[in-house]
């Protein structure tokens, strides 16, 4: 578990010995292959989880606040959030039960939206798609040490 930095006073009586405690300050990505399910309010974090094929639960307990508040969001956070929405610990709780007792059945619940999210940011001709090749193109096509 790695709890954001300002939630640790509400996660630190959370014990339980199949739970790791992660640094909040670490980098998460390390650990993600290590994750059986992703626990997320509006990271960003999850895009890349799904590559995993693993899955997320989105907690946004506090998103009317969030939004008039923090920020806007890229897109529409509920079409793009592919895994249940749990707003209170009871939901979160029923989610994370729910999802360990039957991961494959939770992760076909969620296919489509899933499907959806990596078609549009990894496999469509979006911006984020072929975004490396296109950097390798361009870097490789620069006259590095070339002489007219």
């Amino acid at each position: 578990m790695k709890p954001h930095q300002s939630k640790i006073e509400i996660i630190s009586p959370f014990q339980e010995k199949n739970v790791v405690f992660i640094n909040p300050l670490s980098d998460p990505y390390p650990f993600l292959t290590l994750a059986d399910v992703l626990i997320t309010d509006y990271s960003s974090v999850y895009f890349d989880f799904l590559l995993l094929n693993k899955p997320i639960i989105f907690y946004p307990y506090d998103y009317d606040e969030y939004v008039k508040y923090c920020r806007r969001f890229y897109f529409d956070y509920f079409s793009f959030t592919p895994g249940e929405k749990a707003y209170t610990i009871k939901d979160l709780l029923l989610a994370l039960k729910s999802c360990l007792a039957s991961s494959t059945e939770y992760m076909k619940h969620f296919e489509r939206e899933r499907q959806n999210v990596l078609n549009v940011y990894y496999e469509s001709e979006s911006i984020c798609s072929r975004a490396s090749e296109r950097i390798y193109e361009h870097v490789y096509s620069l006259p590095f040490g070339k002489t007219p």
